[in-house]
């Protein structure tokens, strides 16, 4: 207790003899623990606005702190310093002999070539005295510059013309070419680009309607609404064959974000949740595809991605929303589901608390992380049982040493500040952040979901919300199909165009696996 307090109910007593030195030793515990309180309440209310002018003001990034040389560092990180060197000094060597300067990248050769020649003026020689007559010599120098030409609608005019027999007057009519709506006045090509113009380059539909206008054709907004929906019919039978890929295998990402939806009849929006399902095998498989299915849902409860999952036997890798817990479940359909934490969220925690706080316990705890992370990108392309080795012997007495000292260090720590609030997030979920450890197959974060749950915030964003609940399920489909394109690493507009070619030839809903982004890949490499 301050001096001031004490002194304080030292002249109650005095003042007031009748009181007995019980109720006055009463008095002062409990105004001690009455200050106690309050002072553990200004410490949250000021970390509180330290943690929101940090999101509001703050760099969005999540740095590393600074590299420390350490005696322990593994031999392989030497390698890459001498990796890097050697291309730094590639660079110095190339940069002397352009005086300086990077040399440029090459520009793609798939792009199309227009030659313009530039002759020099014909005729005598202007040097004084000579009268000779200019001849070309050699070959010409060329240069390339990177041009652009503005995107341009066209209308195609089909003419079709009839054959008849004038012998015995039987007729002939002309085929019309195979479409997926073929009484429709827009070609798959316009409904592709206004699809991937939205959910690819999140171009919302007024703002397309309006470079249209400028083009001098008027088409609503509502129109491409129209559109989209209908393109996203033959995509609902696509997503559940890619979630049966992604139960199939042995691990699963999983993550959700806001997703405002237009409440009909009053004006404003109500909150669905984007559920992200991702499977993605490439850091131990490098030919192994990666495929992710969107679902929107109503609510954040765990009954979605339970019945989602449905079936499935395996390991999910999560943040620590406890709606995951049903997953658990021991009656639950197809066993329970062990649940990986994630450990990228557990660094975030630290990190946090270190703006903040700027302590040097969490700056500790960012470093034993960064350590870690180091020596698991060593591990990246190794076959699982390798990888199994090689973290248990090398990453397991990291995270030992790292609970330890999390354990001492949370008896010092207030529980309801933000650093205290990070070391126990790392001791309650500590089980599932090292159950990475006994799985080759598993990743350290479920970082790769979470990138991928960026297309979906970037078109909230530019779009604000769905225009109503099928508005939100045609934006799942299309961004379960771009996002899986692109990491296979296919052109989507390519995939789309032959994925419709394939619908408008009525191939049943039983053979769309045949149809997956990756098989189209393949596909595509056989016939090159």
């Amino acid at each position: 207790m301050s001096p001031e307090l004490s002194s304080f109910f030292d002249k109650v007593q005095s003042m007031a003899p009748n009181i007995s030195g019980g109720n006055v030793s009463d008095l002062k515990t409990g105004a001690e623990a009455e200050i106690a309180f309050w002072k553990a309440k200004e410490q949250q209310a000021r970390e509180r606005a330290g943690s929101l002018a940090e999101e509001q003001f703050g760099p969005s990034a999540e740095p590393h702190p600074p590299s420390q040389p350490e005696d322990d560092q593994p031999e392989s990180d030497e390698g890459d310093e001498n990796q890097n060197n050697d291309r730094a000094g590639d660079e110095t060597e190339e940069q002397k002999e352009r005086g300086g300067k990077k040399k440029p990248k090459p520009l793609p050769p798939n792009l199309m070539r227009e030659n313009a020649h530039h002759h020099a003026e014909p005729g005598k020689c202007d040097q004084a005295g000579c009268d000779g007559e200019m001849k070309a010599i050699g070959e010409p120098r060329t240069t390339e510059i990177l041009c652009f030409k503005p995107a341009s609608w066209y209308v195609r005019r089909s003419h079709y013309h009839n054959l008849k027999c004038f012998c015995c007057g039987h007729f002939r009519s002309a085929k019309t070419p195979l479409r997926l709506f073929p009484g429709s006045r827009y070609d798959e090509s316009f409904a592709i680009d206004v699809i991937v113009s939205k959910f690819c380059d999140f171009l919302p539909f007024y703002r397309q309607a309006r470079r249209m206008r400028r083009a001098g054709i008027d088409i609503d907004r509502a129109t491409l609404l129209r559109l989209a929906t209908a393109y996203a019919e033959p995509l609902y039978a696509l997503q559940d064959k890619m979630l049966d890929f992604i139960k199939s295998g042995n691990s699963i990402d999983l993550d959700e974000t806001r997703v405002p939806v237009l409440a009909p009849g009053n004006g404003q929006t109500a909150t669905y949740w984007a559920w992200a399902y991702l499977r993605d095998d490439r850091r131990w498989d490098s030919e192994g595809p990666a495929a992710i299915v969107f679902d929107a849902t109503p609510s954040r409860s765990g009954v979605y991605p339970e019945e989602m999952l449905q079936g499935f036997s395996g390991k999910a890798m999560v943040d620590g929303f406890p709606g995951y817990n049903r997953l658990t479940d021991a009656d639950r359909i197809g066993g329970p589901v062990d649940l990986v934490f994630c450990n990228a969220h557990a660094r975030r925690k630290f990190k946090d608390a270190d703006k903040v706080l700027k302590c040097d316990f969490m700056k500790e705890a960012l470093k034993r992380y960064q350590k870690i992370y180091r020596i698991e990108r060593q591990f990246e392309g190794l076959p699982p049982v390798e990888r199994r080795r090689l973290r248990e012997q090398k990453l397991r007495p990291l995270f030992e040493d790292f609970k330890a000292w999390a354990e001492n260090l949370s008896v010092k720590m207030q529980k309801t500040s933000m650093s205290g609030k990070a070391v126990r997030y790392f001791l309650k979920h500590y089980p599932g952040l090292t159950l990475f450890l006994e799985d080759g197959e598993l990743e350290i974060d479920n970082n790769s979901v979470e990138n991928a749950m960026r297309s979906i915030a970037l078109l909230r964003k530019n779009a604000m919300f769905a225009g109503s609940e099928l508005g939100a399920k045609v934006w799942m489909a299309f961004a379960s199909i771009i996002r899986t394109c692109e990491m296979n690493n296919i052109d989507i507009v390519a995939y789309l165009t032959w994925f419709y070619e394939q619908v408008a030839k009525k191939l049943p809903f039983s053979r769309y696996d045949e149809l997956l982004p990756w098989k189209f890949k393949k596909k595509k490499d056989d016939d090159e």
